[in-house]
């Protein structure tokens, strides 16, 4: 992204995060729509410049850590255009907005290359395999917000002491269903992601599944969200304590994405 270019989408995200904070304090629709237009025109100038950057870097893209955050901030801002078509969720920019605006200025501290191993750039997985997981771990932050707003939520409804602040959000019930999709597009994300981990191994090593570390550890999560999500569809367990634990399971995700991408890869 081109320097003037950054700080103006990081200068009107600013803006659009002041606009929704103003607007679920003090509820007036104007803001919202302040807020939405200047959200609309930084997405439309960070699209630009996220494709320019794909276009004029070419294969292999996501292969350095500045390109792998500025898609989950760009991807932040997608996520709650879908929140705020589908379920009313206006409120939501006041957390999503800086959560992109944060992971946009992070890509400029972050900027070195991950440690591929052998020829693994030769293989077309390698970019199909990231960029599902980058994906994934976006859609796992949305979930993640959501369910923390919910804990928030109803801490303020058991102490019968609903601030302003949360009387401009969706329902627990609501949190609780917008959280659980968004757990399970994520995790379909990352089945996919996986899937294309897998031929990446075979392509640089032969085999689908080695004691690579990472392999392992993914393979832990996977079946801890899968565990968790089969719980809630069959049996339909819901509230603080299914989102606790897909805290815990969010959390471990963070620890491979930011951790084990650090390390040699595959």
């Amino acid at each position: 992204m081109a320097p003037w270019l950054f700080w103006v989408v990081c200068g009107i995200y600013f803006l659009t995060t002041l606009a929704y904070l103003m607007y679920v304090v003090f509820g007036t629709r104007h803001l919202a729509q302040i807020a939405l237009y200047l959200l609309l025109i930084g997405f439309g100038f960070h699209t630009v410049s996220f494709y320019h950057d794909v276009i004029s870097q070419g294969y292999p893209y996501l292969y350095n850590q500045t390109d792998a955050l500025q898609l989950v901030s760009w991807v932040s801002i997608i996520l709650f255009l879908i929140l705020k078509s589908k379920f009313q969720f206006q409120g939501a920019g006041a957390y999503f907005t800086p959560i992109a605006l944060i992971f946009l200025v992070l890509s400029t501290f972050y900027n070195t290359s991950y440690h591929f191993e052998g020829n693994i750039l030769a293989s077309p997985w390698v970019v199909i395999h990231l960029f599902l997981v980058f994906i994934a771990f976006a859609i796992f932050l949305a979930s993640m917000v959501v369910g923390i707003i919910f804990i928030m939520m109803e801490s303020q409804v058991k102490h019968k002491r609903i601030r302003l602040f949360f009387q401009r959000l969706p329902s627990l019930d609501m949190l609780d269903i917008i959280h659980y999709r968004a757990l399970t597009v994520g995790f379909i994300f990352l089945s996919l992601g996986i899937l294309a981990g897998s031929m990446l191994s075979k392509d640089i090593r032969g085999v689908y599944l080695s004691e690579d570390p990472k392999q392992i550890w993914v393979l832990c999560m996977w079946f801890f969200f899968a565990i968790l999500l089969n719980s809630h569809f069959r049996s339909g367990s819901r509230g603080r304590k299914g989102i606790l634990l897909s805290l815990i399971g969010f959390a471990s995700f963070v620890i491979l994405v930011l951790v084990f991408l650090s390390i040699r890869h595959v």
